[in-house]
């Protein structure tokens, strides 16, 4: 999920950085153009981690910026297809649920909640498992798995995720299936 990644750029440093040092004046544009962008079929770049090399220090007719060439180390939120991950409910509407994990939402398809009945309360925004009154709410922390994932055009990012498989879903779903679980192991024991 997150990974260091090296990246070889050609970058123009603005002129109000100009009085910085060299080190400082790429630190401060490569935090401003790369960090919390979307890489096209990678991911979220969160922090410039290392500057390994600098080159250049060139000024082009017409154009008031420094360019160098410089390869750096980057910390990068990757989502990857199937994984498993944990995150938070931040929003529940007609047609599912957004998951936070990292820097991204992902949806999960209200088909894809739970396997059963759901009931859902707009104002209240929780959706309600019929038979078992197992709730989800916002604020609520899930283990879900990625399905679908787009990451490729600026406007238009989609990770999809399911919470039906065994393991999946609310935290406390979770654990309330494994005490169950455990109950019904010590019964059967007897």
């Amino acid at each position: 999920m997150f990974e260091i990644i090296k990246f070889n750029e050609h970058i123009g440093v603005n002129q109000k950085y100009l009085l910085l040092s060299k080190e400082e004046r790429i630190t401060k544009t490569l935090q401003e153009t790369y960090e919390n962008r979307i890489v096209t079929d990678m991911g979220v770049i969160l922090t410039i981690n290392h500057i390994n090399h600098i080159e250049g220090g060139n000024i082009i007719i017409d154009d008031p910026r420094v360019h160098y060439n410089v390869e750096f180390d980057a910390l990068v939120f990757v989502p990857k297809l199937y994984e498993i991950v944990d995150g938070v409910v931040v929003d529940i509407v007609d047609f599912g649920v957004f998951i936070r994990f990292g820097p991204i939402d992902a949806l999960c398809h209200i088909s894809q909640v739970i396997d059963g009945y759901l009931d859902s309360d707009k104002s209240e925004k929780i959706i309600t498992v019929k038979n078992t009154q197992k709730k989800l709410k916002i604020g609520d922390v899930v283990r879900c798995r990625i399905i679908a994932l787009s990451i490729n055009k600026k406007e238009i990012n989609k990770i999809i995720v399911t919470m039906r498989q065994k393991g999946l879903g609310s935290i406390d779903w979770i654990e309330q299936d494994k005490k169950e679980k455990a109950k019904k192991g010590k019964t059967a024991k007897k």
